[in-house]
C-alpha cells in the first residue's frame, strides 16, 4: 500500500482514505485500529486479531525504521485488548483489489 513516505498512524490513515470504517461490532481480523486524542491527531495503530485483541509494536518510537534499530532499543510486539488505551478513534477495514 505504501512504498515510501509517512508510516505514522496519521500518515497511514491518510493513505488509506476511502477504506471502510466499521463499528467495533463489525471488526474482523486484519482490520486496523487507530488511537489518538482525536481523528486529526492519530498517534498509534494496531492490527485487530479477533476476539477483542489487537497486535502492535511497543517501545520503538516514531523514528524506528529498521528491525535492527527496534532490537537495539528493546522494542516489542504486544497483544492487548482493543480498548487498552481508551482513545481508540477509528476502525478501518482496508479494501484490497477484488474485495
Amino acid at each position: 500500500i505504501l512504498s515510501a513516505g509517512d508510516w505514522t498512524a496519521a500518515g497511514l490513515r491518510e493513505a488509506l482514505t476511502g477504506s471502510v470504517e466499521p463499528s467495533i461490532t463489525e471488526l474482523k481480523p486484519g482490520d486496523l485500529v487507530f488511537y489518538g486524542p482525536d481523528a486529526e491527531r492519530l498517534t498509534h495503530v494496531m492490527l485487530y486479531a479477533g476476539g477483542g485483541l489487537v497486535v502492535g509494536a511497543a517501545g520503538g518510537g516514531h523514528e524506528t525504521t529498521t528491525v535492527e534499530e527496534a532490537r537495539r532499543i528493546g522494542a516489542q510486539v504486544k497483544v492487548k485488548r482493543w480498548n487498552y488505551r481508551g482513545d481508540a478513534r477509528i476502525f478501518l477495514h482496508v479494501k484490497f483489489p477484488g474485495e
